[in-house]
């Protein structure tokens, strides 16, 4: 199941792409709470 959203995820970008993408979708609100939303946008 994990292995099927992660191929379908983006598509056929590259893996690279693909984690990059995890991270900022992780490291975003956490640095919304801890920095603000000044530093965030």
């Amino acid at each position: 199941m994990t292995h099927a959203l992660w191929t379908n995820f983006l598509g056929h970008s590259p893996e690279w792409y693909k984690k990059t993408i995890i991270a900022f979708l992780i490291l975003n609100p956490l640095l919304l709470v801890t920095v603000g939303p000044w530093f965030t946008g």
